[in-house]
Order: C-alpha cells, then structure tokens, then sequence
C-alpha cells in the first residue's frame, strides 16, 4: 500500500467515528404528533356571572363552571405578529391559548373592565416544540 493510500484510509478511519456519532443523535430524537401553545394566560378578576355582552364587565361566563367565552380580551404581540388568544372561563377564571409552536418575544396584555395589564414573556423551545410559558393577571 502506498504512503498517500495509507494516510487516506487513516483519515477515513479517525472520522468514520465522528459520521457515526452526528448521524445517530440527528436520528435519535422523535417529535409527538401534538401542539402546544407558546403562551398560556390566566385571567383571574371581575364578576364571573357577567356574561361578555352585557356591558357590565367582569370575566364572562354563565351560573355553571365553564363555559367557552370571557369578557376579558387577551393579545400577544412580536414585533409585526399580532394574535388574540382564545379563551375560555373556568371556575370564575379566564384560561387563553395562543402563539401555537411559535417561537418569539412577546408581549401579552390583558383587558378587562376598560383596564389593562402587560407583561413581557420569551417563548424558546427545542427542535419539536415550544416550551410554554405562562402568565396570571389579576383584575381587582
């Protein structure tokens, strides 16, 4: 065997394990078929029996425990993306969803009663989904 052949077969044999090891741990993580929102909301506060037309305020909702709408308005924003979440009272709180597998900075606020409160939360994740972030505001 000549001296460049036995170099190649030395440099191909010192990286063969380096192919090995990059190919097996791309192939060894496996994503779930599910969603998750980037920001979950809890809006606590207000009248619960207030129904979101009324016009009298308070979180919505009926004289049951759930029921799927809520007076109060919820948004996050990075940079141009706007959303308003869904949302849905409980228990005499308010539950919103939004910012399904996205990544971002955002800023959340809550409206409730004609008032309003922010809060700034960073959504990161991994390469299968976000990592959800949560946030409660309280309406008094």
């Amino acid at each position: 065997m000549s001296s460049q052949a036995a170099r190649t077969l030395a440099l191909f044999c010192a990286t063969l394990p380096v192919i090995w090891a990059t190919s097996a741990c791309s192939q060894s993580r496996v994503c779930t078929d599910n969603i998750v929102y980037g920001v979950a909301v809890t809006v606590n506060g207000g009248d619960p029996s207030t129904s979101p037309g009324s016009g009298a305020g308070g979180l919505g909702g009926t004289s049951g425990t759930h029921t799927s709408e809520c007076a109060t308005k919820v948004t996050v924003e990075d940079g141009s993306y706007k959303e308003e979440l869904e949302c849905f009272a409980h228990d005499g709180d308010c539950s919103c969803y939004g910012a399904t597998e996205r990544r971002g900075t955002y800023i959340v606020s809550a409206t409730l009663d004609g008032k309003t409160q922010t809060e700034q939360v960073k959504v990161e994740g991994d390469e299968c989904h976000v990592d959800q972030q949560s946030v409660t505001f309280v309406f008094d």
